[in-house]
């Protein structure tokens, strides 16, 4: 009897030890939570993941209580060798049993219907912002119709307008999330799904593929720039006036040589206000006010984390279609870096914050 004591006790190690980690885990912030909603759409999700917890929590707690209730009342006894009398169809129980199953899952399935009306919805009006995303392996892209321009891994919004986002992908399955402001949408190859959604309070939202699309989905991130409408006007039109090349000197005009030339990344790379004008990866302009690199696989976007991209772009992310033609010598890599640092764009209260704390919220 000693031994069965101990073997409980150190089969009770583990799942002590399972419930601690659940426990802790559930302390603290972290920057991608649905629990943190910062838009109408994220509290819709919320309150309707929070109102199905709690139902279901109050069914898991009805159950468990009678199945321990039955157990306690019902065990065995010593001297009790007859055979309960054996229940075969109780139709009033049965009945009222399959009504109550009935009734939670109207509970449960109304709510979610009524809230898909709300997500269906196609937002119009001048004050809308229209946004297509495309996913690529590992990257995002964001094109503004509207503004005739097209920028990578960091979506910028103006607080309290609607942002009609049309995704879709160009190679395998992706899925776009921003817990913070809207759920899951799936990004698929030749189909344009639609959605949106809206900040109500300027900040640093991180976001993330959420389906599984190869070896480095984990690192297909992205960043969404709530900024004030006034912020998010000046930083279209820096994108729209591009600081291009004219007046580099120096490393930077180095750089920008090597750009365009013997590193052959103007083949891959857009940056508006050159004649970079390459489509296979992500478009550059702005490339030295974003805040992270790669995807956001390297955070923050300074010259340290350039230089280890620049260095082996496989070892970082391996998989990925950055292919740079020559062996970048040290100095050619501080060249471009000098470069790519001088394309930038406005940078909002909310950019700003995040370069000098890249990851805080």
């Amino acid at each position: 009897m000693a031994g069965r004591g101990r073997h409980r006790k150190v089969a009770l190690v583990p799942l002590a030890l399972a419930a601690s980690a659940l426990l802790l885990g559930g302390c603290g912030t972290y920057p991608q939570s649905d629990f943190n909603a910062v838009g109408p759409i994220s509290r819709l999700q919320r309150a309707a993941l929070v109102e199905d917890m709690r139902f279901l929590g109050v069914i898991g707690i009805i159950v468990i209580g009678l199945v321990v209730y039955a157990a306690i009342r019902f065990r065995h006894r010593p001297g009790e060798e007859e055979t309960p009398a054996q229940v075969e169809g109780n139709p009033r129980l049965e009945l009222a049993w399959w009504v109550v199953i009935a009734l939670g899952l109207i509970f449960l399935v109304v709510p979610p219907l009524r809230d898909e009306f709300v997500l269906a919805q196609t937002p119009q009006g001048p004050g809308v912002v229209h946004v297509k995303v495309i996913g690529h392996q590992w990257w995002w892209e964001f094109q503004y119709p509207d503004y005739n321009f097209v920028t990578a891994n960091e979506l910028h919004i103006p607080v309290g307008a609607k942002i009609d986002l049309q995704v879709t992908s160009a190679d395998v399955i992706h899925s776009f999330w921003v817990p913070n402001i809207a759920g899951t949408l799936d990004a698929i190859p030749g189909r344009i799904n639609t959605e949106w959604f809206q900040a109500d309070r300027p900040g640093v939202y991180w976001g993330q593929c959420k389906e599984f699309c190869g070896l480095n989905h984990a690192n297909m991130r992205l960043r969404v720039v709530a900024e004030s409408p006034a912020d998010f006007q000046k930083w279209v039109d820096s994108h729209q006036h591009p600081v291009g090349v004219a007046g580099l000197t120096g490393d930077a005009l180095a750089g920008w040589q090597l750009f365009d030339g013997a590193a052959g990344c103007k083949n891959c790379h857009t940056i508006d206000g050159t004649d970079a004008k390459g489509i296979i990866g992500p478009n550059l302009t702005g490339i030295g006010s974003r805040l992270g690199v790669a995807a956001m696989t390297l955070v923050p976007n300074d010259a340290q984390n350039l230089s280890t991209w620049l260095h082996d772009p496989q070892a970082v992310k391996p998989g990925n279609d950055m292919v740079i033609p020559i062996k970048l010598s040290d100095q050619q890599i501080r060249q471009l870096i000098a470069f790519l640092q001088t394309q930038k764009t406005y940078e909002s209260p909310q950019v700003k914050a995040a370069l000098q704390n890249p990851l805080a919220q």
